[in-house]
C-alpha cells in the first residue's frame, strides 16, 4: 500500500517559502488518508521536478526518511518535511521553477494490529490530530492547518491556448471486447 498526493502548477512555483507551503498542503492530505484508513507511516518521500518542457535545466530531486516508529502525527511529519526540504530544491528557484511536487507515503503498517514496545515514548498526538480532522471534517477543507500550510500560490486567470481537435466518434461495435475464460 502507498499513499501519494501531487500536483503540477501551471504557473511555476519561484519562491522557496511558496513551495514549502505547497509540500506541506500535500504533507497534511497524505497524514489525514493515513489516519482515515488507519494505517501509520514508516517512510516519508517527496520529490520536486521541473517540467521537461521548460526551457531550464531540468531539475529532479527526491528525499526519503525512514522513520523508527509508525508515524500518524501532521506535526510530526511536517518537521521532518523540514528536514529534507533544502536537500531538494534547485540551488536556483529563479532559473529552475518547479512544476511537479509531490508527498508521499510508500510504506505503510497497520495501526490496529501492531506490536507496541515497553519503552517507546513516541507520541502521535491522536487526539489533537483527530480533533484537526473532525474540524475539517464540520467546517470544510482548509479552514484549521498548521502555519506552515498557508498556501499562497494562485494561479494567473485565462491565457491558456486552447486547442480545437477535431471529432471523433467510435461506432460502439468497433470497440474491442475481450472475453476472459
Amino acid at each position: 500500500k502507498q499513499i501519494w498526493s501531487t500536483a503540477s502548477y501551471r504557473d511555476r512555483l519561484h519562491y522557496r517559502d511558496d513551495l514549502f507551503a505547497e509540500l506541506a498542503h500535500h504533507c497534511a492530505e497524505v497524514m489525514r488518508k493515513i489516519r482515515d484508513q488507519k494505517s501509520e507511516m514508516k517512510t516519508l518521500s517527496v520529490f520536486v521536478s521541473t517540467s521537461k518542457y521548460d526551457r531550464c535545466p531540468p531539475f529532479y530531486r527526491r528525499g526519503e526518511l525512514t522513520l523508527e516508529n509508525g508515524l500518524t502525527d501532521t506535526s510530526f511529519a511536517l518537521q521532518q518535511l523540514r528536514v529534507l526540504f533544502d536537500d531538494l530544491i534547485p540551488d536556483n528557484l529563479a532559473k529552475q521553477p518547479i512544476y511537479k511536487v509531490g508527498v508521499g507515503a510508500p510504506s505503510l503498517i497497520d495501526a490496529e494490529v501492531k506490536q507496541f514496545e515497553l519503552f517507546n515514548r513516541f507520541d502521535n498526538k491522536d487526539t489533537l490530530n483527530n480533533t484537526l480532522d473532525q474540524l475539517s471534517d464540520r467546517f470544510g477543507k482548509g479552514v484549521i492547518g498548521f502555519a506552515c500550510q498557508q498556501r499562497s500560490y494562485h494561479e494567473r486567470q485565462g491565457e491558456i491556448e486552447m486547442l480545437e481537435l477535431e471529432n471523433y466518434y467510435t461506432d460502439i461495435r468497433d470497440i474491442v471486447v475481450v472475453k476472459c475464460v
